[in-house]
C-alpha cells in the first residue's frame, strides 16, 4: 500500500486534526523503524565460501596464511626423531593462531601484544 510505502499510519483516526500529535508520534516511530531496517539490511554481508583444493594451495605457495612443513618430528638430515624441530613447528603454528586472533610479534623480542596497542 502506497501509505505504508511512504510510512504514513493507517488508521484513520490519526488522520483526524485533533489527533495531529498522535499522527506525528506514530509516524515518527514508522519512520525510524523503517531507517533502521533499512541500515540493518545495507551492513549485514554475506561469507562467500570459495572452495579451493589442496593442489590449488600448495601451487599458491607459502603465505601470511600459509606455511608448509616437510614434517613434524623427523628430522629428514640425521634421519632421526628430532624434539627440537617439533618445537619449532608448534611455534610457528601459535604464531600463526596469534596472528588470526588480532595479535602481533614485537620484533627481535620473545613477546606478543595485541594488534595496534602499544608495546
Amino acid at each position: 500500500m502506497a501509505l505504508d510505502l511512504q510510512c504514513v499510519p493507517t488508521d484513520p483516526e490519526l488522520w483526524q486534526m485533533d489527533r495531529y500529535e498522535d499522527f506525528l508520534r506514530v509516524r515518527r516511530e514508522l519512520l525510524a523503524n523503517h531507517l533502521n531496517r533499512y541500515l540493518d539490511g545495507i551492513t549485514r554481508t554475506a561469507d562467500v565460501v570459495v572452495p579451493v583444493t589442496l593442489e590449488q594451495e600448495v601451487a599458491e605457495g607459502e603465505s601470511a596464511e600459509l606455511e608448509f612443513k616437510s614434517t613434524l618430528r623427523w628430522d629428514l638430515t640425521h634421519q632421526v626423531v628430532n624434539k627440537q624441530l617439533e618445537a619449532a613447528v608448534l611455534k610457528a603454528v601459535v604464531a600463526f593462531a596469534k596472528l588470526a586472533r588480532g595479535f602481533a610479534a614485537d620484533r627481535g623480542e620473545r613477546r606478543w601484544r595485541r594488534r595496534g596497542a602499544r608495546p
